[in-house]
């Protein structure tokens, strides 16, 4: 299977194939869906390569090359997440979770890593666990609140 990105054609591998535990719909399926993931999450690796470049100049076959080991690399690795349906209970919870998961971005650009749902998910819930970003989420509230107040009183 091929993923674009771009104006460059990567290759994946059919990971999923018909068989006892699936239809071949589901196979064909189960593919599509990980390779649009994969370059929903790989996209940036590519438009950072090409930022680099004068307007117009294309990746060299190299650094085609160089991007696709990354994107096998990180298909081998891949997996899919199950997607869990949160229940927000109000504006603290729901601004923990943003604070959790820029936290979890910010740690895994420094590490010089490419964003992975995994690696995010498993730090958001290490990141939740946290009494400062509670409390931050908390002071973030009620900053809004204020605002949201005094905008209000502007009109």
């Amino acid at each position: 299977m091929k993923i674009r990105i771009r104006q460059y054609t990567f290759d994946l591998r059919d990971r999923y194939t018909p068989g006892h535990c699936c239809t071949a719909g589901e196979a064909q399926a189960l593919n599509q869906q990980l390779a649009e993931n994969i370059r929903n999450n790989i996209d940036r690796l590519v438009v950072d390569a090409v930022a680099v470049l004068p307007p117009g100049q294309l990746l060299s076959l190299e650094a085609q090359q160089a991007l696709q080991a990354r994107i096998s690399e990180y298909e081998s690795r891949y997996e899919f997440q199950t997607r869990h349906i949160s229940r927000r209970n109000g504006p603290i919870e729901s601004t923990v979770e943003e604070i959790c998961r820029a936290r979890a971005e910010q740690q895994l650009r420094a590490e010089g890593r490419d964003e992975v749902e995994n690696e995010v998910v498993r730090l958001i819930a290490q990141f939740q666990a946290l009494p400062e970003v509670q409390e931050e989420a908390r002071r973030l509230v009620a900053t809004r609140e204020q605002l949201a107040r005094e905008a209000a009183d502007l009109l």
